[in-house]
């Protein structure tokens, strides 16, 4: 795995906790490629749309026409299997949301090569939007691989920065999906049920 900056000028901290993440969670979460690229898309209308996200997971059946130059040139490579492209907004969060970003896509970059538990994951949801208290959540946000991956950032941040920081992060808002209380209970609930 090569972890990319563009340009190569900013803070080593997000280089190396970008590093450890993907250490932590192993092997079949690594890309060929992690790109920190703290250059700014917004107002660039002839790329994809995903450069004004916050993060994306890269594979080659996937468009590689309207993206930085740079960026095209490594998925060009034909060693590079999978991608992981970090945005300029996500290298500004603070090292908990930092290292929860990093978590998510990389658990993308799993679920691209391993099974994951999505019947588990469909069903918990499907039980939770039963209760009251989960009636609130946007459907668009409750789709198995994107709470697959919203459970890894939760349990890669609870084993890299403890528990306590962790329940902390969750209960101020901290989450750039939804920061409601109910999401972050979900996200609790099919952790518990699922892994």
């Amino acid at each position: 795995m090569r972890i990319i900056t563009n340009p190569d000028n900013f803070k080593e901290g997000k280089f190396d906790l970008c590093a450890k993440v993907a250490d932590f969670l192993g092997n079949d979460y690594k890309p060929t490629h992690i790109v920190l690229d703290n250059n700014s898309y917004e107002q660039n209308k002839n790329i994809l749309d995903e450069f004004r996200d916050i993060a994306f997971a890269w594979t080659p059946d996937r468009p590689r026409e309207n993206v930085p130059i740079y960026l095209r040139n490594i998925m060009d490579d034909p060693k590079c299997n999978c991608l992981v492209w970090i945005s300029k907004k996500a290298l500004a969060f603070d090292d908990a949301l930092f290292a929860w970003v990093i978590a998510h896509e990389l658990r993308h970059v799993y679920q691209s090569r391993k099974e994951y538990p999505v019947k588990c994951i469909k069903d918990r949801i499907k039980k939770l939007r039963k209760e009251q208290h989960y009636k609130n959540l946007p459907s668009s946000l409750l789709n198995a691989s994107e709470i697959d991956a919203e459970v890894c950032g939760l349990t890669t941040i609870m084993e890299i920065f403890g528990r306590e920081k962790a329940i902390e992060f969750l209960s101020a808002g901290s989450l750039r999906r939804c920061p409601s209380e109910s999401y972050a209970k979900a996200l609790q609930d099919v952790a518990k049920e699922c892994y």
